[in-house]
């Protein structure tokens, strides 16, 4: 069972309102999209996530954007209307660092892929459309 702490007990920030412990948070928020970064990026564990020849993580690359946006809407509509404006603005920071952060990761992970595997390098803004986005351009041409 997980303890809980007591409204009265709980922290504020200076100005009143409640605290978000944004440590403990972007590991939720982000932890699915980051978990697929790292098995792009370590070479023993891209070979089995990402194969040649298609491996289950290429299926779940376009979700990582998805599953960020309905899990701050889910968190944001359940909350109380102090932590709501708390979580809004935490992810309208976080979003734009997150996809800041999906080009140096995905060269990382497309050149790891390409040493791992050989053959042609995948482009790295291709990887990284696929990460930042549900239905990247070319998936309609």
């Amino acid at each position: 069972m997980i303890p809980t702490v007591p409204a009265s007990e709980q922290s504020e920030t200076p100005g009143g309102g409640p605290a978000l412990d944004f440590w403990q948070e972007v590991p939720r928020a982000y932890g699915f999209p980051l978990t697929l970064f790292a098995l792009a990026i370590v070479p023993g564990l891209n070979v089995l996530a990402y194969s040649g020849h298609g491996g289950p993580c290429w299926l779940f690359l376009p979700l990582c954007v998805p599953y960020i946006l309905l899990r701050g809407m889910i968190k944001i509509i359940k909350s109380p209307n102090e932590m709501s404006s708390v979580l809004l603005k935490f992810y309208a920071a976080t979003l734009p660092c997150y996809i800041a952060l999906a080009y140096p990761l995905s060269w990382a992970a497309t050149t790891s892929l390409h040493y791992t595997f050989g053959g042609p390098k995948i482009p790295t803004w291709t990887f990284m459309a696929i990460m930042i986005s549900p239905y990247p351009y070319w998936y309609f041409s």
